[in-house]
């Protein structure tokens, strides 16, 4: 596992300012702060932009991360076809809204 910084992402649809005040989005809120992130962000690294990684799903994670005061999150390297989680006790190691 890689610690990535949220700073890091290239985003490659920004949330609408709709999108942020939208009821999905709170519930994101609310999910990752009592279970953790169940779905990790998919981000990939573009070899062209040192230090960079590219977002492909996972705006609306991200931003929330954000909002909770993460500044990092975990990248998995594993098979995209399994699906890792980000409990909540890492996230409260990691990030200040706990």
């Amino acid at each position: 596992a890689l610690n990535l910084a949220i700073d890091s992402l290239v985003y490659t649809k920004p949330p609408t300012q709709a999108a942020l005040k939208s009821k999905k989005y709170n519930q994101i809120i609310a999910s990752i702060s009592v279970v953790g992130v169940i779905e990790p962000p998919v981000v990939f690294q573009d070899e062209t932009i040192t230090d960079k990684y590219i977002l492909l799903d996972g705006h609306l994670r991200i931003e929330a991360l954000k909002s909770l005061g993460c500044i990092f999150f975990i990248k998995n390297f594993y098979d995209f076809r399994l699906r890792i989680t980000i409990p909540k006790s890492y996230l409260m190691q990691v990030c200040n809204f706990f």
